[in-house]
């Protein structure tokens, strides 16, 4: 008999028992990136390409989108680092 293994959750807030899957199923993620570290990099862009409409919608150009979600990007990367190096230090 195979031992079932327990699936390793790696979104940043998984410290406070969110599961990969449920970002997946929130923002409709490709569940193929659930327990692996790619999780992150799709909430970010799954974020971004939200933020990027809402700002057409709300009248700015395409190149004002494109310069906000990219600083929206960079932060939520820098975000996503800092927080993985201390989820790591307390064993997460």
């Amino acid at each position: 008999m195979s031992e079932v293994k327990e699936l390793q959750s790696y979104n940043i807030m998984r410290h406070e028992g969110v599961d990969d899957m449920d970002y997946v199923q929130e923002l409709e993620l490709d569940p193929s990136v659930a327990y692996t570290p790619e999780i992150n990099d799709a909430i970010i862009k799954s974020i971004a390409t939200e933020n990027y409409a809402s700002y057409i919608a709300d009248g700015k150009t395409p190149e004002e989108a494109q310069g906000l979600t990219d600083k929206m990007i960079a932060y939520a990367k820098a975000n996503v680092r800092e927080g993985l190096a201390e989820l790591e230090k307390k064993g997460y």
